[in-house]
């Protein structure tokens, strides 16, 4: 079974793989525990996203 951190890591990565190919700008702090873990651009504007987990 996979751990927190692992579940965490792939929701994340999909999260951006499915707003990547919607044609979103995603973009990516650089370090970690910060307030969000992706942010999306949608209509000029920056959305913070927090990625727990995935189906």
């Amino acid at each position: 079974m996979d751990t927190p951190n692992v579940k965490g890591n792939v929701a994340e990565l999909e999260i951006a793989a499915a707003a990547v190919r919607l044609g979103i700008p995603v973009l990516k702090p650089l370090s970690e525990h910060g307030r969000c873990d992706l942010a999306l651009e949608i209509a000029g504007k920056l959305w913070r996203v927090q990625c727990k987990w995935a189906a």
